[in-house]
C-alpha cells in the first residue's frame, strides 16, 4: 500500500490472545442472502456466497492489532468479484465495525486496505461498483436516521448504534477515506438537530476528528500564508 496513512506496524506474535466478542456476531445472513439451506446446498452460486460470508465473519472475529497485517492478507485472499458479494462484504465490515466500536480504529484501517476493490456492475455496463463508496453510503444511511430525528423514540441499543457510526465515521476520516466538507456537514446537521442524541454524538465525533480538524486547518493557513496572497489590497 502506498500513498496511504500507516498502518499498524506491530510485530505479528503467533502466541496473541485473538479478541473474541462476549457472543461471537453473525451477519445478518438473511439480508444478505436469501434462501433457505436447502436452496443455497442446491445453488452453487448462492453456497459460495454464504461460504464468501462466513468466512469474512471468521476473520473479522479475530481482528485486533497484532494480528492486523495476517488477517489483511486472508481478506484479500477471499474472492469478492461480484457486486452481490461486494456489497454483502462492506455491510459486514460496516456492521461489526458499529457493533464493536471501541474497535472501530482497526475496522477502520481494515477498510482503508480494501477501498480500491471495485466491481462490475451487476446492472450498468462498464460500471464498476467501488467498496469505498459502498461502505460510504452505509454509514450515511445511517447516520441519516439520526440527523432527521428518527431516533426519537428509539431504544438505547440503537443510540449506542449511532454513535458508534459516527465513531467509525471519524476514524474513516483520520484515514483520509472521505473529505473534510463530508466531517463539517454532519457538524453542522447534528447541531442543527439539538436531541440529546445528537449532541452525543457530536461529541464523540469531536473528540474522534478534533486533533486531524486542527491540524489540516493549520496546515492551510501555513501553505496560504507561503504562498502569498494573490492580490494586492
Amino acid at each position: 500500500m502506498t500513498g496511504g496513512p500507516r498502518l499498524f506496524q506491530q510485530p505479528f506474535s503467533e502466541a496473541v490472545q485473538l479478541h473474541q466478542a462476549e457472543h461471537a456476531w453473525k451477519p445478518p445472513m438473511k439480508r444478505l442472502a436469501k434462501g433457505s439451506r436447502d436452496r443455497r446446498e442446491e445453488d452453487p452460486e448462492k453456497a459460495r456466497t454464504q461460504d464468501l460470508y462466513g468466512k469474512m465473519c471468521s476473520i473479522l472475529n479475530k481482528l485486533t492489532p497484532e494480528v492486523f497485517p495476517l488477517l489483511v492478507k486472508q481478506v484479500s485472499e477471499l474472492k469478492t468479484d461480484t457486486e452481490e458479494h461486494l456489497r454483502g462484504v462492506a455491510a459486514i465490515v460496516h456492521e461489526k465495525a458499529i457493533a464493536e466500536g471501541k474497535f472501530a480504529s482497526i475496522y477502520a484501517q481494515l477498510c482503508h486496505c480494501l477501498r480500491e476493490i471495485n466491481v462490475p456492475s451487476k446492472e450498468s455496463l462498464g460500471v464498476a461498483i467501488n467498496f469505498r463508496l459502498v461502505l460510504l453510503k452505509l454509514c450515511q444511511v445511517e447516520f441519516q436516521k439520526l440527523s432527521e430525528g428518527t431516533l426519537a423514540n428509539s431504544v438505547n441499543g440503537h443510540r449506542q448504534w449511532s454513535i458508534c457510526n459516527i465513531r467509525f465515521i471519524g476514524e474513516l476520516f483520520k484515514l483520509e477515506m472521505l473529505k473534510v466538507t463530508v466531517i463539517h456537514s454532519c457538524i453542522s446537521k447534528l447541531l442543527n438537530n439539538k436531541s440529546e442524541d445528537a449532541l452525543e454524538c457530536l461529541c464523540c465525533l469531536l473528540s474522534t476528528v478534533g486533533q486531524k480538524l486542527d491540524s489540516d486547518k493549520n496546515n492551510w493557513y501555513c501553505r496560504r500564508v507561503a504562498q502569498g496572497p494573490k492580490t494586492i489590497r
